[in-house]
């Protein structure tokens, strides 16, 4: 008996180890497609600093994302190890002040330690700073109905968000 529950123990973990998070140590990332994925992010005309940007795919829920610069350009990573996106219908989601597990935050999401510097004060990254305040309206992240279709052709996608939601693609 107690020989079965440790076979099934040990069948558990291994098949947890292979599902995991879209990848686990030792992928074999040629298996996998990717398509390298860039962009600039603006509202009403001026860059959206610091902006995190997901591309999830509309039908396996996986997704690509990354973190726009000061100046809202943005690369997406397919994971913490590879940059790129895999192919298909994407529906995209920008806001700056979701935190990302891997892409904008090295610690949980809404985990308030995640921004102090250590000494229990807020940090003075403009990064950190940027994202405490959402600078972008709900239609574009929460409730976003931008989509994309990724494809070897269309690698390059500009998001030139409006105030009044008004935006439903890339140009």
């Amino acid at each position: 008996m107690m020989r079965s529950i440790q076979c099934l123990l040990l069948t558990g973990l291994t098949t947890m180890s292979f599902v995991g998070c879209d990848t686990a140590p030792g992928m074999d990332y040629s298996l996998v497609e990717l398509i390298g994925v860039t962009g600039q992010v603006t509202l009403d005309g001026n860059p959206v600093p610091y902006a995190v940007v997901t591309f999830e795919s509309v039908d396996t829920g996986s997704f690509s994302g990354g973190v726009a610069d000061k100046n809202g350009n943005y690369r997406l990573r397919f994971d913490v190890n590879k940059l790129g996106v895999p192919p298909g219908r994407k529906l995209v989601q920008i806001g700056t002040a979701r935190k990302i597990l891997g892409i904008s935050s090295d610690s949980e999401a809404g985990d308030p330690a995640a921004e102090e510097n250590g000494d229990g004060e807020p940090s003075n990254d403009p990064r950190e700073q940027a994202s405490r305040i959402e600078a972008v309206p709900e239609c574009y992240h929460k409730d976003s109905k931008l989509f994309v279709t990724v494809d070897d052709s269309s690698s390059v996608f500009n998001f030139e968000l409006n105030s009044d939601c008004s935006t439903v693609g890339a140009n």
